[in-house]
């Protein structure tokens, strides 16, 4: 009797692995197989560009599940594929959606011509720019220690992974 119960159920989960795996409902690179089959994650930050909040060496995981029904949203720590290398994993912050504009001006950022709370005076100053649709432009929170939006360009949704979980 119980394997009656139990074989449909089995199929039943890889029914579900199987149309998350085909439909990817949460639109994760192919290149990360656990968040793309699972929603969930392992990542290393390895450098210092997101400290306080997440300190060089500190394991971290990633939940592709928050985003299955949403968009991302400014203050969320995100894991994305690194557009130099998108085998690679990078983590930043999101500080401007799309339809938003961004500026640095004397380091300090400013989102929709108002300051987003992220001043470095150590950070080059750079030129308004408005976010187009499925754009998102993300900094590390050490700015001065950080490689991210400023030097590489703004994140397309489609290289987002899942925002941090824990």
């Amino acid at each position: 009797m119980r394997d009656v119960i139990t074989l449909p159920v089995i199929a039943l989960v890889i029914g579900i692995e199987i149309f998350v795996w085909v439909r990817n409902p949460m639109h994760v690179p192919s290149a990360f197989l656990p968040a793309r089959a699972f929603g969930l994650q392992v990542f290393q930050e390895l450098g210092p560009s997101m400290e306080p909040a997440v300190s060089s060496g500190h394991h971290l995981l990633v939940s592709s599940w928050s985003y299955w029904k949403g968009d991302p949203q400014v203050g969320d720590v995100i894991a994305f594929a690194y557009p130099l290398d998108p085998s690679v994993a990078d983590l930043k912050r999101i500080v401007a959606t799309p339809g938003a504009t961004v500026e640095i001006r004397d380091g300090v950022t400013l989102v929709d011509g108002r300051p987003a709370g992220l001043t470095n005076p150590t950070v080059r100053s750079m030129p308004r720019m408005q976010i187009p649709a499925g754009r998102y432009f993300v900094l590390g929170d050490n700015a001065s220690q950080s490689e991210d939006s400023r030097s590489y360009g703004l994140i397309a949704r489609a290289s987002i992974i899942g925002k941090r979980w824990w």
